[in-house]
């Protein structure tokens, strides 16, 4: 109930009232097809763990990323911590990344990839 002076005194005014409901819901979050508990599965490129808390990552490659592969690792900023070739074979499914020595404080990274018939975009993420 509303009054005229501060501290609740003074004339009231009419009673104000209000309604609503709220719920404790969270939203489910989507699974890649086939994925068992911190593993990838599919035929997309996937970095995992993802965020990382010692800067070292997996790769995931599809097939069509498979060869020669060049790098660049930009921080958040747009400046480019490290670039590099990368050559892999036909039957290599996934790279180990050891970027703990480039990425020692926490934050976004963004790593580009690219190759005969393919450019590709990863957002890596530094705990």
């Amino acid at each position: 109930t509303p009054y005229a002076e501060a501290g609740g005194g003074g004339a009231a005014g009419p009673a104000y009232s209000l309604n609503f409901s709220a719920t404790d819901q969270v939203p489910p979050v989507p699974q890649v097809a086939g994925a068992q508990a911190g593993q990838p599965a599919g035929a997309e490129w996937l970095v995992y763990p993802n965020p990382s808390s010692d800067g070292r990552f997996f790769l995931r490659l599809p097939a069509a990323g498979r060869g020669e592969i060049s790098y660049t690792l930009l921080s958040a900023l747009g400046t480019r911590v490290a670039a590099g070739k990368w050559l892999t074979k036909e039957q290599t499914p996934e790279l180990p990344l050891d970027f703990s020595r480039l990425l020692p404080a926490p934050g976004v990274y963004l790593l580009l990839l690219e190759g005969p018939g393919f450019s590709q975009r990863l957002r890596l993420l530094r705990e």
